[in-house]
């Protein structure tokens, strides 16, 4: 219980820094712009075109995220298009070249709980690569060994030591919470990366 409490915790913190990230401060320079078109005698309409596309950012910033934590195609299509639903919205909203292969011949059979951990993990581990592993290429992969479904996540970045992060149990590290969430669930979690020679995580 109080692993899960400690996981939701880092999840809304994570969740807060994002809106501060893009949202708060694109409407912060909106704020800031219409206060000069107010104080100025002359009418900005450059300045009002400028706000426009700020405030329509911000939109655009609070449907990628509402999206990313529940989206709807989750829920009525599975795990296989909210992966490729993310995949899509990472590549038009950052600098990283991600891509998902999809070998399975039918859809995955999972319940709720289970998909809806398992996007959320997906979600964090690729937003971890884009903060931190300084990749320009990066790789979603499902598949089946012996008939149990696998699930693989691969960039070309700068890589990380991890056995020092799972070792001295690192909690304040997103992937240590992934894997506490996973094993929670049943499912195993391993990490192959060493400094400078990338990531693999199954």
């Amino acid at each position: 219980s109080a692993d899960l409490t400690n996981t939701e915790e880092r999840e809304r913190r994570s969740i807060a820094e994002d809106l501060h990230d893009s949202v708060s401060q694109t409407l912060g320079l909106s704020v800031i712009k219409l206060k000069n078109i107010i104080d100025s005698d002359e009418y900005g309409k450059a300045e009002l075109i400028e706000t426009k596309d700020y405030i329509e950012q911000a939109v655009d910033s609070i449907r990628s995220l509402t999206f990313q934590l529940s989206p709807p195609v989750l829920h009525d299509f599975g795990l296989e298009a909210a992966i490729e639903w993310l995949v899509t919205d990472i590549r038009n909203r950052y600098d990283l070249n991600l891509i998902f292969s999809n070998c399975l011949e039918n859809g995955l059979v999972i319940d709720e709980t289970n998909k809806i951990n398992l996007f959320r993990s997906i979600r964090e581990l690729t937003l971890n690569i884009i903060k931190h592993a300084q990749a320009r290429n990066a790789k979603i992969s499902l598949f089946l060994i012996n008939n149990e479904p696998f699930l693989k996540i691969e960039d070309d970045g700068i890589g990380f030591d991890s056995d020092r992060i799972f070792k001295r149990k690192m909690k304040s590290y997103g992937l240590y919470s992934v894997k506490e969430r996973l094993e929670i669930l049943g499912s195993t979690f391993k990490i192959n990366s060493n400094i400078g020679s990338g990531t693999i995580i199954l």
